[in-house]
């Protein structure tokens, strides 16, 4: 059975699937230096983090751009975050969507 979570929307509550964050960059900091948890980002297997100086940015693999910088919107739902996941076999194309 697969999990999801629910993320916050401007126009609604949405669910995404729920993976858990695998950066080593990311879970060697302390909550208060990491980026929120609804970042898609943040549980991305494309995804990879840099801590430079003073600051944390991710780069995105699948994109070929930087896709989170400190006080920059964050990125909620990605349709590369779902391939790569399904790519790395922790969700599966044939699952049920949530309700």
């Amino acid at each position: 059975m697969l999990l999801f979570e629910t993320v916050h929307l401007p126009i609604g509550d949405v669910k995404r699937y729920h993976a858990p964050v695998t950066s080593p960059t990311l879970l060697a900091l302390p909550d208060t230096a990491r980026p929120e948890d609804a970042l898609a980002c943040a549980s991305c297997p494309a995804a990879s983090w840099n801590y430079i100086e003073d600051h944390l940015t991710c780069h995105c693999a699948a994109r070929r751009y930087v896709s989170w910088l400190p006080k920059q919107k964050v990125i909620l739902l990605c349709d590369d975050r779902e391939a790569a996941l399904e790519e790395q076999g922790i969700i599966h194309p044939n699952a049920a969507q949530p309700d």
